[in-house]
């Protein structure tokens, strides 16, 4: 027994005198250094050149992250076009429905409201304008498909110009215009008219008159002045075009929302 012990115990340092020889060996071949000196050196270089292709990786993955910074990105195409172009959009998608749909609305009397309001501000102003002439010219900013034509007849001013950022709208506003002028009797009044598509917020209307030097008496602006508050500077535009042609003692009338108060 004491012999079988002896010989399995040589057996195992044999064993493990082989696994250490090999040890050195796979460690090397593993980290890829090789035994012989060019070995060494291609086992070196190719190291090296996967640093450069990590560090070049890294380099291209910061650049990549700083393109997706979102302070790097261009303004999406929404912010570029804006609220206006949403304003627009929604009023040339209304459809016309007639007197007896609208009278179905459910804010029907708040409409009705909303137009004796009108009808109140527009007369008393043309009123007072009548006390110094009789020719009275007048500026409808964001005139919609026209509302407040038969207000402006009934005022018997002598021009009219109407101005909508909605191209439809402005259409109808002048085919409205067009039909209530055909309805006239051969000696009753009615104002020419002047019809104008165009984003109040941004453009320069006086460029746009077919007198660019013409004077309003009168500009009117119903429940249009807040859709030029999504920037100062549209606000401002919104304000130049209002009152950059009001002759000498011209007025600027309009109605807004009041967000505090609803009588």
């Amino acid at each position: 027994m004491a012999d079988l012990t002896k010989t399995e115990e040589q057996e195992v340092e044999k064993s493990l005198d082989e696994e250490v020889e090999k040890t050195p060996r796979t460690l090397e071949a593993d980290s890829g250094i090789g035994w012989e000196g060019d070995s060494s050196t291609s086992g070196t270089v190719h190291s090296t050149e996967n640093e450069k292709e990590v560090d070049s990786g890294s380099q291209d993955g910061r650049a990549k992250r700083k393109n997706l910074d979102p302070e790097d990105e261009p303004p999406k195409k929404v912010h570029e076009i804006g609220h206006g172009q949403a304003v627009a959009a929604h009023y040339n998608e209304l459809q016309e429905v007639g007197l007896e749909k609208r009278s179905q609305s459910r804010i029907f009397y708040l409409r009705n409201f909303n137009n004796w309001t009108k009808s109140v501000l527009i007369g008393e102003f043309i009123d007072r304008v009548r006390r110094k002439k009789n020719d009275i010219t007048v500026l409808d900013l964001g005139c919609g498909k026209g509302g407040d034509l038969l207000k402006w007849k009934k005022g018997r001013i002598k021009k009219l110009v109407c101005t909508d950022i909605a191209d439809i709208s402005v259409q109808q506003c002048k085919q409205r215009y067009e039909d209530m002028k055909a309805r006239c009797r051969y000696n009753e009044h009615i104002f020419d008219a002047e019809f104008i598509q165009a984003d109040s917020t941004k453009d320069l209307l006086c460029s746009k008159y077919n007198d660019p030097d013409m004077r309003f008496d009168i500009c009117s602006c119903q429940f249009v002045y807040h859709y030029s508050f999504e920037t100062y500077e549209q606000a401002d535009m919104m304000l130049k075009n209002a009152c950059g042609n009001l002759s000498p003692g011209g007025y600027f009338i309009g109605t807004t929302p009041n967000s505090f108060e609803l009588v």
